[in-house]
């Protein structure tokens, strides 16, 4: 049984809010459950295969910004709230290690295309944080920037800092 008062969402998932806190500048973050297989697909289907549910964490940043980070996926509901319900308390889903949280990062990473202006650049989004690599249209130069701003909470070492190893042609240029 889970502590977490679920509901509804119009966007067809269940939401929960949580109290954890999360640094500066997000402002709140809230728990989020799809079904993955709905019964519109397993209508199509003569023999489907089991639902799944994915759990993820979106952490809020002003009223109209958030970034989901997919916290994992289960076989059942009541797994995914008793999962939701242990990183409530203990801020890991499962008491799985560091390094397995942070494979399933890496495997949930994603790409975000430019849009068809130049303010949105493309990137590689890892555990919350923002990688923007391009070419600069007026200098042809490759131009690279970090935006730690929405990094999973559970990077950050005790002074809020992400630490961060930068290489360039296989030379080390940047580690703190």
């Amino acid at each position: 049984m889970t502590s977490l008062d679920w509901q509804p969402s119009s966007d067809g998932y269940l939401e929960a809010a949580s109290a954890r806190p999360v640094p500066a500048p997000l402002t709140g973050s809230r728990y989020k459950i799809e079904e993955l297989r709905g019964p519109k697909m397993l209508a199509l289907v003569a023999d489907p295969p089991p639902a799944e549910f994915e759990l993820t964490l979106a952490l809020e940043r002003g009223q109209h910004d958030e970034r989901d980070e997919t916290l994992g996926t289960y076989e059942t509901l009541d797994a995914a709230k008793a999962a939701a319900d242990r990183h409530e308390q203990t801020g890991d889903v499962a008491g799985r290690d560091e390094q397995a949280m942070r494979r399933d990062m890496n495997l949930n990473a994603r790409f975000l295309p430019q849009t068809g202006d130049e303010v949105t650049r493309p990137c590689i989004e890892v555990g919350g944080v923002q990688v923007y690599a391009y070419i600069d249209e007026a200098t042809g130069q490759l131009r690279v920037s970090i935006d730690y701003d929405t990094a999973h909470p559970d990077l950050l070492i005790d002074d809020g800092e992400l630490p961060t190893r930068i290489r360039v042609g296989g030379e080390l240029t940047y580690e703190p």
